[in-house]
Formats: C-alpha cells, structure tokens, sequence
C-alpha cells in the first residue's frame, strides 16, 4: 500500500473508533471460537439467532483497522460498535424507526421501502461469525498473510461455526463481506477461496480506485472456476472511499458480471454503521443467502 493510502486508511480507522457503544435490541447465542492454526489471528465470536431449531445461513464479519488493536476488541467490534444486534433486533420488530435524526441518514423513502418488504416478508436472521481480522498491510508480504489467513477462515473458522448451526452442505449459504479494511479483506478472502462462500460484498472497502480493473478481471476469473456468485459493492455518501467502490462497480460490469451497487446517506464512521450501515447488510443477505426450513423467534 502507498504510504498515502496507509494515511488514509489510518484516519477512517480513527473516525470508525472514535465511539464505542454496547449493542443491545436483538437475541443471539453468542460462542466464543478458538481456532488454531494462523499466527495472526486465533479467535472468533460466533452469534447464532435464539429461538431457531437449525439456523442455516451464516455471514462471516471482517472488522475494521481501529480494532486490530487486539482479538477481544476485534471479535466484538461488529456486535459492540457497529450496531449488528440492534440492527438485527429493529429488522425483526419493524416498523423500523430511526435512531438518529442529526443528520437523518434513513430516507423517508427508504423507510417505507423497508417497513412495505418485512411486513410481506418478515426478516429471518442469520448466524454471524466475527473472526479477529489482523491488519495485513504491517506484515512483510501482505499477499502472503491473506493467503494464509483465507485458508485460516475457510478450514479453520468455518468448519468451527458449522458444527454449532445446521448448514447445509456445499457453500450457498454462506456469505462473507467486512468493512473498511474489513472490506478489502472480504474480497481478497473470497477470490482465494471462492469454493467456500455462496455471495460476497464489501463495505466502504479500502482498495484505491487503481486497484479495480485488476479486481474486476479477478472476479471474472474467480466466478469462472467456482460459479457466479451474488456480489455487493456497498459505500456512503461521504465515505472517503466512495469513488473507489463506484469505481469497481463499474468495472465489474464492463466485465459482464452482476453486481448490486449501494449508497445510501452517511459517513465512514460508526454513527454510520449503527444506523443504517449494519442494518443494509443484514437486510440484503437475508434476502440473498438461501433460506432454510425455519425462522428464529423475534428478538
């Protein structure tokens, strides 16, 4: 990464941490994973909704630079930080309200969109896994630690999480998607092992706009091995990085491959994530990753 790129990365981390706050509206189990095998990372936290007799569906969660300052506070970040409980928990009691007005990051519009889809067709959950996502840039060949950490991910934490649920075999019902350095991570994750996930997104990832015809054509190559998989490129408003991700949308398709693009109102910080960002997600992968027989209770 150009040192320009490491400032910048290092100032969005700075605004994602700024805030910590306790997540709190929605049910989960939450088991706490230790999965040898990878010297940069050990520990996972898995949520898995109450109340279902065999959740099949499973997110993996990569967090952002802030909380690669240890496994603890990254593992957590997603369900502490960045809102995902509650946004889980709004999701599941709609109508879904905002919970911050200064500045209104849900639309009127939106809002209504949302609140006309659950109640035709209620929010079913998904299980979450949050492994400690290390910060690959500070070690001495960065491909090299995403080659073994996408191997950690695929053989190590999967394998864990799945017999805790009731997955399905094969990969189509597991996505995997992250924020920020989190982002980046997903996608790199996903093209070195796209056998083991069925969709794949990134949020505000922090790739550079230079980087995305090489993307593009390694999504290409990816989805010509494995299959084509749904695929998200997320951003905000004044996310930092926006330009980038429209960029990659745009690419992948002049490549030919599907893509579903979003921007929605916010910044590149956890205000952001509590109030719409986390809650998009979970919205969009409840709607994308096949569903199985049953449905958790309410939170």
């Amino acid at each position: 990464m150009l040192p320009r790129r490491r400032l910048l990365l290092a100032a969005l981390a700075s605004s994602l941490g700024a805030r910590p706050a306790r997540a709190a509206g929605g049910r989960y189990d939450e088991h706490e994973l230790d999965v040898p095998g990878e010297k940069l990372a050990r520990r996972c936290l898995l949520l898995v909704p109450s109340g279902g007799e065999g959740v099949q569906r499973l997110l993996v969660l990569f967090h952002g630079l802030a909380e690669t300052s240890s496994e603890p506070v990254g593992i957590r970040a997603w369900a502490d930080r960045y809102g995902l409980v509650a946004a889980a928990g709004r999701l599941a009691n709609p109508p879904v309200t905002r919970t911050a007005t200064q500045p209104a990051l849900l639309t009127d519009e939106r809002l209504s969109e949302l609140n006309a889809a659950l109640a035709a067709d209620p929010f079913h959950g998904v299980a979450v896994a949050c492994p400690y996502t290390p910060n690959v840039f500070r070690q001495p060949s960065t491909p090299a630690a995403l080659d073994r950490y996408a191997e950690w991910v695929a053989d190590g934490v999967l394998p864990e999480a799945k017999k805790l649920l009731a997955l399905p075999s094969g990969a189509r019902t597991i996505g995997v998607d992250g924020v920020s350095l989190g982002g980046y991570v997903s996608l790199e994750v996903f093209l070195r092992r796209p056998d083991a996930f069925g969709a794949v997104g990134a949020l505000q990832a922090a790739i550079g706009e230079s980087s995305c015809d090489a993307y593009a054509l390694r999504f290409e190559q990816a989805f010509a091995r494995a299959g084509t998989r749904p695929l998200r490129v997320a951003t905000s408003a004044w996310d930092p990085e926006r330009r980038a991700s429209e960029r990659l949308a745009k690419k992948l398709r002049a490549r030919g491959l599907e893509v579903t693009f979003s921007s929605v109102p916010g910044g590149h910080d956890q205000g952001f994530l509590r109030e719409n960002g986390s809650l998009e997600l979970l919205y969009y992968y409840d709607r994308t990753l096949p569903r199985g027989r049953t449905r958790p209770e309410a939170p």
